[in-house]
């Protein structure tokens, strides 16, 4: 066979692979109208796209396409602009970039490619906050920035892997979620713009994980995964002021893994690892008891987040018999819904 042919051969061979691309799925806009995903559609490195949230098989606008990878994106609060990461070259040096919500007018809020960016939080759609550093340091500093780009003041540094896990609405409070080892991790707040830290969770002197923290929409309670006094890691609210457990749940399929936050102060939805699965329920916000049995095939789920109204929150599902794709849980029914159905030609 000459190598002309079997190149040939290889590439039939290979693109019901390539056909069989993931979509990731983000988040609903605040409006609910539009679905931002991440896709390696054509076999690339994943790329932005923003599509019509009712017509799953709509062809979506890929926001600023480019060869290198994109990393987790959300919209502003406000649903008018879309911020996003990517890195050159998989050096996991990210930069921040903002795009109008429709995918146009992007730009470079960093330009220092020698430092690593996480993905941004805002309160108001004005100011940005995240974590930079540099890998030959185990300093990472919180700072503040205008959405509009300029410099960045400093809030803060600290040693060793941190990450954001969530800003209360008011912008008054951060939380701050800090990797001590792999059997121990803590849930810090931030107070903003000052930056005084206080611990909390785990509670004084327990070496345990205290990871995954969402702030209740009030921004008075706290909702944070821990193996804390537990054999697999459970979810508890936590007042804010005084750290106090206000409600605790447990499930009996596995360990909590994740949790979000519905933005309208009713609900809570939580990851449930199950081992050979995942699995989803969504909870009261104050009890913490299930609300609703949801009702999922047997595959592997992670979360998105609510949308606006708190009825329904993105998922990514992929099963045995079904590519990763972009669902929808509907809070009401407890059913899914897809987000994206897109066509892979290679598979039946």
């Amino acid at each position: 066979m000459s190598r002309g042919l079997g190149d040939v051969y290889k590439r039939q061979a290979y693109a019901p692979y390539l056909d069989a691309f993931s979509n990731l799925g983000e988040q609903l806009s605040p409006d609910g109208k539009r679905v931002l995903f991440r896709s390696n559609r054509g076999g690339g490195s994943y790329q932005l796209f923003v599509a019509p949230a009712s017509r799953p098989r709509a062809r979506p606008t890929a926001i600023a396409p480019a060869k290198d990878r994109v990393g987790p994106a959300k919209f502003t609060p406000d649903g008018r602009h879309v911020l996003f990461t990517r890195d050159r070259d998989n050096d996991e040096n990210w930069q921040i970039y903002r795009a109008q919500a429709d995918g146009s007018g992007v730009v470079a809020l960093t330009e220092a490619p020698e430092r690593f960016h996480s993905p941004p939080w805002t309160a108001d759609g004005r100011t940005l906050y995240y974590l930079r550093g540099t890998h030959r340091s185990p300093d990472y500093e919180l700072v503040a920035q205008s959405i509009e780009g300029g410099p960045a003041r400093s809030i803060l540094v600290r040693q060793g892997f941190h990450f954001i896990s969530d800003i209360d609405r008011q912008g008054k409070h951060l939380l701050l979620s800090q990797l001590d080892s792999l059997s121990a991790s803590q849930t810090l707040l931030v107070e903003l713009p000052g930056g005084k830290v206080r611990k909390l969770a785990p509670s004084k002197g327990v070496k345990a994980h205290a990871h995954s923290a969402v702030f209740a929409p009030d921004g008075h309670g706290v909702y944070v995964v821990t193996d804390e006094g537990a054999d697999l890691a459970v979810l508890r609210r936590l007042e804010v002021k005084t750290g106090k457990v206000l409600a605790s749940y447990a499930s009996d399929q596995g360990e909590v893994a994740h949790v979000v936050a519905d933005p309208t102060g009713r609900r809570v939805a939580v990851l449930i690892d199950a081992g050979s699965h995942r699995t989803v329920q969504v909870l009261d916000a104050r009890s913490l008891k299930p609300t609703r049995r949801v009702k999922l095939p047997l595959g592997m789920v992670t979360l998105g987040r609510f949308d606006g109204r708190g009825r329904r929150l993105v998922l990514t599902f992929t099963s045995p018999e079904a590519p990763t794709e972009v669902q929808a849980l509907d809070t009401r029914s407890g059913r899914m819904q897809p987000l994206r159905r897109d066509v892979r030609p290679g598979l039946d």
